[in-house]
């Protein structure tokens, strides 16, 4: 176990109010943790507030022998905040429309002393009272594009970069309208505008929802999704009003101002076993598992991927963070999903907080320093986070961390390759071909590739069981044998699939 503080046992410090982490903190008591001493900076975790954390004043290593866990990554307003969320995502994919994202334009109040573009034949101390930043100059080029668009041509729907719980949110099918809400905001004022998803699949009543889920992200960089999530509901039918907000946007504090308030589900939410049984009745054939889920593990791991090199800790931190995001979807009635926004401090449904925060501790501080009073065994069939497989890299370098630098570096330079060598549908065979891959592991236990056999030798302890299993996956699969081969012995040396 890591060393422990001066004080004696294992310390925490909480620095926030937010419910989770007053939640964490009572399980964290009852596992025998003690509060450290306001001030102290010798503490094992530190529970703080999202904006307050000062990473470079961690010092787990130098005082403690051990990293620190931290309950927030650096940087993750890169994807919390609405810009920036579609400005790393544009980034990501090369400017390529993406599929899970609406269209998007990001808008600022711009003074008109920095419309002006700086003429590059004036020397730099000339050009500075009009200098434009990447992110000035960026939301002009956007405004140039949206205020181009026609009336009437789409909805929009222009939401605060910075916003919450339904602000300032408007919708409307003219982008001069928009326009006008922007330039009569504080100078420097950012928004978002986006296409407005016209076909939200309904509930019962004619009814809009988005679908909460919350995502836990732990070091190096690990994507972890909860099984339960929550619908919240709008308490008005879906209409054409787009000055009716709560008949489009059905975030909670919009929705509590409606006399209808709690009128079809207690609270206006609903959970998966509820949306399971409606799916059932209204829509057979579509599931939240066949349908919806696989759409929400592939977002989650793209963007999350798209800043992954901007917000991981270094491996010299002195500090290993873990963080719960909540995304938040759209599910339209071709049920595709839509991206809305990723909150950084999400709130926790009432009914999942303790199941959700054990199991937060389970996979992040147990982990680092196991509790002098052990929890409670979890129930099997319980709510837990569930770490996310990661789909076929559609790039030669997936951006998220796979299992092992090996399963990395095979699937990398695979991957690299994959446009040139795989067959084509029209191909008259199906190929399969072993190679050996050669490595070198250095003192600091980091991955070198050395080369990559095309004809590798097998061990010959190992012969009989690779070609047993290589034919399994290849000519057995397509060409059942006369006499099947006898079974494989469950403990036997396997190929096993790692995409």
């Amino acid at each position: 176990m890591a060393a422990e503080c001066d004080e004696g046992g294992l310390r925490y410090l909480l620095e926030t109010n937010f419910s989770i982490y007053v939640e964490m903190e009572r399980h964290l008591k009852e596992r025998g943790w003690k509060p450290a001493k306001r001030g102290s900076r010798r503490y094992h975790a530190l529970l703080g507030d999202r904006f307050g954390i000062k990473y470079n004043q961690l010092l787990g290593l130098e005082v403690l022998g051990a990293k620190q866990a931290v309950n927030y990554f650096p940087k993750t307003h890169l994807l919390t905040l609405k810009s920036a969320l579609v400005r790393r995502i544009r980034h990501a994919s090369a400017g390529a429309a993406v599929p899970w994202l609406p269209e998007s334009f990001i808008l600022m109040h711009v003074p008109e002393a920095e419309e002006a573009t700086p003429d590059p034949s004036l020397p730099p101390w000339k050009r500075k009272d009009v200098r434009q930043s990447k992110d000035v100059a960026e939301a002009l080029a956007d405004r140039r594009l949206f205020a181009a668009r026609q009336a009437g041509e789409k909805a929009w729907i222009l939401k605060p970069s910075t916003g919450c719980g339904g602000n300032g949110i408007q919708i409307s099918g003219d982008p001069s309208e928009l326009l006008a809400v922007v330039d009569g905001s504080p100078a420097k004022s950012v928004f978002v505008a986006q296409e407005y998803v016209h076909n939200p699949l309904l509930l019962p009543g004619g009814r809009k929802f988005d679908l909460r889920c919350w995502v836990l992200l732990t070091a190096p960089f690990e994507v972890h999704l909860f099984s339960e999530g929550s619908l919240r509901t709008s308490s008005t039918e879906y209409n054409d009003d787009f000055t009716n907000l709560p008949a489009h946007v059905t975030n909670h504090c919009l929705q509590e101002r409606c006399a209808d308030y709690g009128k079809f589900e207690e609270g206006n939410e609903m959970w998966y076993s509820q949306f399971r049984a409606f799916l059932n009745e209204r829509h057979p054939g579509r599931s939240l598992e066949a349908d919806v889920l696989p759409q929400v593990r592939q977002i989650v791991l793209e963007t999350l991927g798209a800043a992954e090199d901007l917000i991981k800790a270094s491996d010299a931190a002195q500090y290993e963070p873990f963080q719960l995001f909540g995304y938040d979807f759209l599910v339209d009635a071709g049920f595709k999903v839509w991206l809305l926004e990723v909150n950084g401090s999400p709130a926790s449904a009432e009914k999942w907080k303790e199941a959700m925060v054990a199991d937060i501790l389970r996979l992040t501080i147990d982990e680092r320093f196991p509790p002098p009073i052990p929890p409670q065994p979890r129930a099997d069939d319980g709510p837990r986070f569930e770490l996310i497989s990661e789909p076929r890299p559609s790039s030669p370098v997936s951006r998220v961390r796979r299992a092992s630098a090996v399963r990395l570096i095979v699937l990398v330079t695979l991957g690299a390759a994959e446009d040139l060598i795989k067959a084509s549908d029209a191909a008259q065979y199906e190929p399969f071909q072993l190679f050996g891959y050669d490595f070198l592991v250095d003192a600091g236990f980091k991955v070198w590739l050395l080369e990559v056999n095309g004809s590798p030798a097998s061990a010959e302890k190992w012969k009989e069981a690779m070609v047993a299993d290589i034919l399994r996956l290849t000519i057995d699969e397509r060409f059942p044998p006369p006499i099947p081969p006898p079974a494989p012995c469950r403990r036997r040396a396997a190929f096993r699939a790692n995409q």
